[in-house]
């Protein structure tokens, strides 16, 4: 690890060098991810699966897009009890943190012939990505916590996560557990 004395040139070049920095996509590779998204929106699963099997999951189906039941089941039964305490326990901060934020709606009649206000409503649905880290092997559980439980406390009603699949067709059990524990 390398240490900057701060207010020295050194420091003040890395800084400027971090500073600077930007996130900038090549025409190339945004064109192409278009196509990908074009595609999919054409050909539904489908075209989802064709990019799954080049990317993810060779063997994957079109079937096995949706965690089953059993899935759940076997997540967990292989999810050790102190992770999934720890996973409780980090989902309840989260919660307390997200409810503090929670906005009403309100109206403002006070001056005659005037009416202001603001209106608060959650959407109806929302989709949490979850990336996928090195094939699934990198659960990224906060992903899935701080994505779904601050949609919940707003209202949303329905929350869909998806995250890539192992090259197996699976998905990481402890990812599972989050959504779970998430709602």
């Amino acid at each position: 690890m390398e240490i900057y004395n701060y207010r020295s040139e050194t420091a003040e070049e890395r800084l400027g060098a971090i500073a600077g920095r930007s996130i900038s996509f090549r025409k190339k590779e945004i064109e192409y991810v278009e196509k990908i998204i074009e595609d999919v929106k054409t050909n539904g699963d489908k075209g989802l699966i064709e990019y799954i099997r080049r990317f993810d999951a060779p063997d994957l189906s079109v079937d096995a897009l949706r965690v089953t039941d059993a899935e759940m089941a076997a997540a967990e039964s292989s999810v050790e009890p102190k992770f999934m305490d720890s996973l409780q326990r980090a989902a309840r901060q989260i919660e307390s943190f997200h409810r503090r934020q929670i906005r009403q709606s309100w109206i403002d009649m006070e001056r005659p012939g005037t009416m202001l206000g603001q209106l608060v409503r959650p959407v109806d649905g929302a989709g949490v990505y979850v990336p996928g880290a090195k094939g699934g092997k990198t659960p990224l559980v906060s992903s899935v916590l701080m994505g779904v439980i601050p949609a919940k406390i707003a209202g949303v009603k329905k929350v869909l996560v998806a995250t890539p699949p192992t090259k197996e067709g699976s998905v990481n059990p402890y990812l599972l557990m989050a959504a779970k524990i998430a709602g």
